[in-house]
């Protein structure tokens, strides 16, 4: 009752547990039982619908133990026939229970996920787009400590200066959804309240540490993972005259890639490259979903802006 508008959707599969749903969505008699459990357990708490995160359909993430099965060159192909199934059924659900029911997914943000090689096009994209209500585009970890240089975690844009960010960044992402058909109200940018960092990056020419071949990843608030707020609580990012978080401490030096449209940060001294989002680049990309007719943001994850700085610059920057 405190926020009659908020919508709950239980989200099914991640990185962890998506293995079995090459296996679920391969038959009609799968997909059945699967939507079945899905309407019962949304009705069973009053939830609003279901958002399905598949990583990824015809190219597992985590592959099968050996012996198994977990990807299907059909992947695609049934994934769209899961939706067609689950939308009949949500909708005729929903007639009964006097509510919308909402179907999303969570997405790659790039070619690989885009295309379906079976098919050689990107035609199952909009198909499946016709049964869903929105798509969340995963549209992050596009470089990160997993390379051996260092880049950006979500440029918004490419950067010529680096020819890995050329096709990695969230508006070639967006774009080829909209080349493929996908409407642009049924796209979600998503955005990360987080970073990597790497260590050992030499200083390069300009001084600043990016684009340099590293020595691995750096260690932050969980692994290599540094979350917005432990830049914060931990100094590395300091207040500016406004309030904002765009100074550098703790020996790092912030900086801004007006290409990309992201800042970074480097200490000179341990040879430290983190690369994040923050207050100045969540309004860039707040500004691009407006331009763009996009339906809104996402972000991952709450638990990484507890002091809510992040998540306020998309609440005041978007309609809601």
């Amino acid at each position: 009752n405190l926020n009659p508008k908020l919508k709950i959707l239980p989200s099914v599969g991640g990185w962890t547990w998506s293995n079995q749903f090459s296996n679920m969505a391969a038959s009609a008699s799968t997909r059945t039982n699967f939507i079945n459990s899905t309407l019962a357990l949304v009705r069973q708490y009053k939830l609003d619908g279901i958002d399905i995160d598949w990583e990824y359909p015809s190219e597992a993430g985590i592959p099968c133990t050996s012996g198994n099965t977990c990807q299907r060159s059909s992947d695609k192909k049934n994934f769209v026939l899961l939706a067609q199934a689950l939308r009949s059924a949500f909708d005729a659900a929903g007639k009964a229970d006097g509510k919308q029911y909402l179907i999303t997914i969570a997405a790659g943000a790039g070619s690989n996920y885009v295309n379906d090689k079976s098919a050689g096009n990107s035609a199952w994209i909009k198909s499946l787009a016709a049964s869903l209500d929105w798509i969340n585009l995963m549209s992050y970890d596009f470089q990160g400590p997993w390379n051996s240089s260092n880049g950006h975690v979500a440029p918004l844009y490419a950067d010529p200066a680096n020819a890995n960010s050329t096709n990695l960044n969230a508006n070639t992402g967006v774009n080829l959804y909209l080349a493929a058909g996908v409407p642009a109200n049924k796209l979600v940018l998503g955005m990360p309240f987080y970073g990597y960092g790497w260590k050992g990056c030499a200083a390069g020419a300009d001084g600043t540490g990016q684009y340099q071949a590293c020595q691995g990843s750096a260690t932050g608030s969980s692994g290599a993972t540094f979350d917005f707020k432990y830049l914060t609580s931990k100094g590395l990012l300091s207040k500016d005259a406004n309030g904002k978080y765009t100074k550098g401490g703790q020996g790092y030096a912030r900086y801004w890639n007006a290409s990309s449209r992201v800042p970074y940060l480097y200490n000179a001294s341990t040879k430290t490259f983190i690369t994040y989002d923050d207050e100045a680049s969540v309004h860039e990309k707040n500004l691009y979903i407006k331009t763009k007719g996009l339906r809104g943001a996402m972000f991952w994850e709450l638990n990484a802006d507890n002091n809510q700085l992040l998540n306020k610059v998309i609440s005041l920057d978007l309609p809601h």
